[in-house]
C-alpha cells in the first residue's frame, strides 16, 4: 500500500493551472484546467494524478479527506 501525496508548492500550481504540467513530480491536485474538466461537468472534486501517480497494474484507490478540528 501507498500514499499519493499531494502536490504543493510550484508543482501544485502547475498541476492545478496548467495542461502541460512542467513543474509537476508525481502526486495528485484538484485541478482548474479548462481542458480537463471538459468532460467532468458534474464531479465535484477534478482530481488530477500526475507524474505517473496514475499508473499501476491493479489499483484500488481509497480517497479520505483529514481536516484538522
Amino acid at each position: 500500500m501507498c500514499e499519493i501525496r499531494q502536490l504543493e508548492g510550484s508543482a501544485l500550481a502547475s498541476c492545478v493551472s496548467s495542461l502541460d504540467c512542467a513543474d509537476c513530480e508525481p502526486g495528485w491536485c484538484a485541478t482548474q484546467v479548462p481542458d480537463l474538466l471538459d468532460h467532468c461537468e458534474k464531479a465535484p472534486n477534478p482530481f488530477r494524478f500526475v507524474g505517473g501517480a496514475d499508473r499501476a497494474a491493479r489499483v484500488t484507490a481509497e480517497i479520505r479527506c483529514e481536516a484538522a478540528p
